[in-house]
């Protein structure tokens, strides 16, 4: 049986193909999923993901006329739709929590309250235009006749649609991974890190892409993590340099602790070989009377000629990180 999941980003759908069985509740690609279809179909499992406001790209602000007060609309999916459709709730009329919508219907944008048309505009674009350029027109008398007693402001775009914000830890680094949908005059991220999440500080700095409606993968690596909490955040700066912080990751991180070993022990050829995940090491071969017979800096071979020692109990001793480590073996 084959798996897909169809799931959609910015009115755009794309499709992962499973050969084997997974548990949906147990796979969890975006935690901004609020609602699963599933459909099966010869053979076929089919996962619809609907996803929150996270990936909302626009705002519009409207005011005046019979608005106590101004009402910010978010834009929401329209699915089969090329118009955005902005949503949102307001005090109207001493009302509170009044439906408010912006949407193409009928040929025309329309301020609509409570389904209500109060206001249209016949300019044909993609986004609601503002009050300026869009030669609104009364629609209802019931707020006004008067159409410029209405503000619509925006749409504003935000500068970057972050969708995710992922850290990892490895062996011996964490590595940060995010996603964006879109971007606007971005110059790029500061990677920060902090161990209390109060105090911060910049490890790096990521190139933006600028301006793109095109979705963008980013990676970082933090090569030196301390043990213990670590908490990172993206600080997002634009061109003119305004920015903003994306949420808080925490990373719990131990350092993999490295191993050095002697292969064959006791050694009968007279060559000791030797396995570390250092780049070089410093060692030392002691006999029982704690004499050094051998001894190098910087060594990075695996292979140490000990044909010289004769037969009895040795001792090698390495240093590396400022660490000790030492190991017996036998010389036949």
């Amino acid at each position: 049986m084959v798996f897909v999941i169809i799931f959609g980003l910015s009115n755009k759908c794309h499709s992962i193909t499973f050969d084997k069985m997974y548990n949906p509740e147990q796979v969890n690609f975006f935690p901004q999923i609020t609602k699963m279809n599933f459909t099966m179909k010869k053979g076929l499992f089919f996962i619809l993901f609907c996803f929150s406001a996270l990936l909302v790209s626009a705002q519009v602000t409207v005011s005046g006329a019979c608005f106590d007060a101004s009402a910010t609309l978010v834009e929401t999916p329209n699915p089969g739709s090329t118009k955005a459709t902005f949503t949102g709730t307001g005090t109207v009329f001493g009302g509170s929590s009044v439906s408010i919508t912006i949407v193409w219907a009928s040929s025309v944008w329309q301020l609509q309250i409570s389904g209500q048309a109060m206001i249209f505009s016949t300019l044909d674009s993609t986004l609601p235009p503002d009050m300026a350029t869009g030669n609104w027109s009364i629609a209802n008398v019931a707020c006004t006749s008067d159409p410029s007693a209405f503000s619509i402001t925006g749409p504003s775009t935000l500068p970057v649609e972050l969708a995710a914000f992922d850290a990892s830890a490895k062996d011996r680094s964490v590595e940060l991974s995010w996603l964006t949908l879109s971007e606007t005059n971005n110059r790029g991220f500061e990677v920060q890190r902090s161990l209390d999440g109060t105090n911060w500080l910049a490890l790096g700095f990521v190139e933006g892409k600028g301006s793109t409606t095109q979705a963008a993968r980013y990676n970082y690596v933090d090569a030196s993590p301390r043990n213990g909490a670590l908490y990172y955040r993206l600080k997002q700066i634009d061109f003119d340099g305004q920015f903003e912080y994306s949420d808080v990751v925490l990373v719990h991180f131990r350092t993999a602790e490295k191993s050095i070993a002697i292969l064959g022990n006791p050694i009968k050829d007279g060559m000791l070989q030797l396995s570390f995940d250092f780049d070089a090491i410093d060692l030392r071969i002691v006999n029982q009377l704690g004499k050094t017979i051998i001894e190098y800096n910087g060594f990075s071979d695996k292979t140490l000629d000990v044909s010289s020692l004769g037969r009895g109990v040795y001792y090698l001793n390495v240093r590396v990180e400022n660490e000790m480590k030492t190991i017996k073996f036998l010389k036949l």
